[in-house]
């Protein structure tokens, strides 16, 4: 039975994963994450945190399709369009900031954030005057939103990037954890990477 992006699943209804590294089916279970249901926008429940048996690797267990996670990710930004954000970086990312800054003087310089969303580190980079910005996300909505505030957005998915540009630096954060096949993840990042440059990503 197909499952609505806005439903929640409960995570005991999907497989075990395995080990996203090494393949092994052994793993411990470290703790179960759960999440609080908000209708309309909740898409699981939680999911097992556990660590691979055969090489220590820590991963998120229990988890859907690639493909269930890419329609979410499509729809489930469409309410937030009329929502305006602000264009000055507060907190998390400002660190983030500082070090882009600092590894590049060059303002022209391609710079890409996969799985942008609004994409406030493209927008505060664009108000420190940095030109060559690029936000790629599945949600038609964010990259209207980025289109509207002068950023060149595209609408795609990691799996479907066009790996014939390379950036000087790529943003890739807080993406891995909802992504499935990190092997094929990881040679869409290198080959879109610039040689000896810089590539930003998050841990699973």
């Amino acid at each position: 039975m197909e499952k609505s992006c806005n439903m929640k699943v409960p995570h005991h209804t999907f497989s075990k994963r395995e080990c996203p590294v090494c393949g092994s089916t052994v793993n411990i279970l470290l703790f179960t994450q759960e999440f609080a249901k908000i209708e309309g926008i909740s898409f699981l429940s939680g999911y097992n945190v556990v660590s691979c048996g055969k090489c220590n690797f820590v991963y998120a267990s229990n988890i859907s399709e690639q493909a269930a996670f890419d329609e979410y990710y499509i729809n489930a930004n469409k309410y937030e369009h009329e929502i305006e954000q602000s264009d000055t970086i507060i907190g998390r990312y400002e660190h983030i900031i500082q070090e882009i800054v600092h590894f590049e003087h060059d303002k022209t310089a391609p710079i890409v954030d996969i799985g942008c969303a609004r994409s406030e580190i493209l927008r505060s980079l664009q108000n420190l005057g940095y030109s060559n910005l690029t936000g790629i996300d599945p949600s038609v909505k964010n990259i209207e939103y980025l289109k509207n505030k002068g950023i060149n957005g595209i609408h795609a998915t990691v799996k479907t990037v066009d790996t014939s540009k390379q950036y000087k630096i790529v943003l890739f954060l807080a993406v891995l954890e909802h992504i499935q096949d990190l092997h094929q993840t990881l040679d869409t990042l290198y080959a879109i990477t610039a040689v000896n440059e810089v590539a930003e990503k998050a841990p699973i």
